[in-house]
């Protein structure tokens, strides 16, 4: 039987572990950036090109099998 504390734990633990992940995806780019000396204008090109690059590969999985099989993209 599952309790309320174990369900405030489970709760406080997710919550410690995403603002972790926040920060890191966030300060550990900045501080690469700040030690190699280059400006925060790079850091944006560096999340565009990865956002982008994430959006291409998603659409190029989706693409190759459809494509594959015979069958027309519905992301066309």
């Amino acid at each position: 039987m599952v309790r309320q504390r174990d369900i405030w734990f489970l709760a406080t633990f997710h919550a410690s572990r995403s603002i972790a992940a926040g920060m890191i995806n966030v300060a550990l780019p900045y501080l690469v950036l700040q030690q190699a000396q280059q400006s925060p204008l790079i850091l944006g090109f560096v999340y565009t090109t990865g956002a982008l690059g994430t959006a291409a590969l998603d659409w190029w999985g989706a693409f190759w099998p459809t494509w594959l099989a015979g069958r027309r993209c519905s992301s066309w």
